[in-house]
């Protein structure tokens, strides 16, 4: 769960992460040996990669993004 130290903020998130979640509950999240073995790799693949994806539900939203403009991504979300 996501804390935050912002009161402002507290309504928005309220709102933000029940639907956030719902949308992925279905797929399967990785699990911590996937993420350590991630980590793993990409301290030692020697490739200058910023980013690994891990779990399907982090690609569902790398393909929202992918296949939608910003602005109808800003929406979605």
């Amino acid at each position: 769960m996501i804390q935050n130290t912002i009161e402002e903020y507290n309504v928005e998130l309220a709102a933000f992460i029940p639907k956030f979640t719902k949308r992925t509950e279905h797929l399967p999240k990785a699990s911590a040996e996937e993420v350590a073995e991630t980590i793993f790799g990409a301290a030692t693949d020697r490739i200058s990669k910023l980013r690994y994806v891990i779990g399907e539900d982090a690609q569902f939203y790398i393909d929202l993004k992918n296949k939608n403009s910003e602005e109808d991504f800003l929406r979605s979300m």
